[in-house]
């Protein structure tokens, strides 16, 4: 009775991996407009106390900022792309990646968003889970993680001077 009784439980640890493993999601649910959001009275909602929000006006060109970006995401270990657009008209870009955890493969949600404006690059990054309600701090200490390796970099304004890592707005 005790084998049959582990062997369920086994079973049942096995299928529930699979299940959080296996979960297709869907770009259109994840990859949100985080201009839009705010725009619209739902910035208070990103802007939860997990800090899993942060917005940044940066005097360097999208471009650039784009690339380093996405090369310390990417190089993240079990991260991949979910979605990628660009607006037409306006010079924003949005990608929304998925990382998952290295035991039971959780899958958290990151979307970026840069945008070109007079003064530079604004960057905003919304990180969140797909299940439970809680995720003990992991998102809010990727996105610093990868904010930190950002501001590690050299990155200059048009100038030439380099930029420190501003407060998040």
């Amino acid at each position: 009775m005790l084998k049959i009784l582990a062997l369920l439980l086994l079973a049942a640890v096995i299928l529930g991996q699979l299940f959080v493993r296996l979960y297709p999601l869907d770009p259109k649910a994840y990859h949100v407009d985080l201009r839009s959001l705010e725009q619209h009275g739902q910035g208070a909602s990103l802007r939860d106390p997990t800090g899993n929000f942060q917005s940044f006006a940066l005097g360097i060109r999208s471009d650039a900022l784009e690339r380093s970006i996405s090369n310390i995401i990417t190089s993240t270990p079990r991260t991949t792309l979910l979605a990628e657009t660009v607006a037409k008209g306006q010079v924003v870009s949005s990608v929304t990646y998925v990382t998952r955890s290295a035991f039971w493969g959780f899958p958290d949600v990151t979307t970026v968003e840069i945008e070109q404006t007079n003064m530079g690059a604004a960057l905003r990054i919304y990180g969140r889970l797909v299940f439970g309600k809680a995720d003990f701090g992991m998102n809010k200490t990727r996105i610093n993680t990868w904010l930190d390796q950002l501001f590690a970099q050299p990155l200059k304004d048009h100038l030439g001077d380099p930029i420190p890592r501003p407060p998040s707005l």
